[in-house]
């Protein structure tokens, strides 16, 4: 799963440079190229963060669905 954060993080950090270019330079093809980059970062740590909850839940670590279990689990 580091490898997904890192190529996450690649995909926020890209996409801020180019929104931040295309914004600056009136350049529209970079400025969508930015927030599409920024939208493929939020989705892959959505489904990272699914993931994750599923493997939680299956190797027993979530009993119930209470909000007491998940404090558990993150400490």
């Amino acid at each position: 799963m580091r490898i997904i954060r890192l190529l996450t993080g690649i995909a926020y950090l890209l996409g801020g440079w180019f929104t931040a270019t295309g914004l600056r330079q009136n350049q529209d093809p970079e400025l969508w190229l930015g927030i599409g980059l920024i939208a493929l970062g939020l989705l892959v740590e959505s489904i990272r963060n699914a993931v994750e909850a599923n493997h939680r839940r299956r190797d027993g670590a979530i009993v119930s669905g209470n909000s007491s279990d998940r404090a558990n689990i993150d400490g």
